[in-house]
């Protein structure tokens, strides 16, 4: 691997970008509230509506923001990552993306996420009760079934950090 430069001093913020970070957050929290209550998806808990209108309504607003708001954010971490590259090193680069992804992935597949599923578990009609669903939530975790959820963003994030590292220098 060819040695990369000296590091770059930081790049200063650039507020638009925090606010347009900020504003695609919440249209996620607006996707998947919209999903929990009638749009088409899954999610871990649903209520969704009877009203026909209100579930076209959703789905339509569904399909419109998900035509462009996860790829935004892609873009996004991928404009900045040759300049925390060349800033941090490949193995700094590395140890800061296993720490910021790597953890939440971690915390969530094994914690969060088995115990989110059991709770959705349990606002199911006739469910067993907790300690029945959450032996079964375990169960499919040791199985090899992780729902990495919302966090999915964060794996593949990872992955292509990885992958940008590794491939840069073709």
């Amino acid at each position: 691997m060819p040695a990369l430069q000296q590091p770059a001093a930081s790049l200063p913020r650039q507020a638009f970008l925090d606010r347009l970070r900020v504003m695609l957050t919440g249209l996620v929290i607006l996707h998947h509230t919209a999903i929990m209550h009638g749009a088409d998806g899954g999610w871990f808990l649903r209520f969704p509506t009877d009203d026909k209108g209100a579930k076209v309504l959703l789905t339509m607003m569904c399909a419109v923001d998900q035509a462009f708001f996860m790829g935004l954010f892609f873009l996004l971490a991928g404009h900045f990552t040759p300049s925390a590259l060349q800033r941090k090193g490949a193995v700094g680069f590395l140890k800061d993306r296993l720490l910021r992804l790597g953890l939440p992935l971690l915390a969530f597949g094994l914690l969060l996420g088995p115990f989110t599923a059991s709770l959705a578990g349990m606002a199911a009609p006739g469910h067993a009760g907790l300690p029945q669903v959450l032996a079964q939530t375990w169960a499919r975790l040791l199985a090899g079934e992780v729902n990495l959820g919302p966090l999915w963003f964060a794996y593949a994030l990872l992955l292509f950090s990885v992958a940008y590292v590794l491939l840069r220098p073709w």
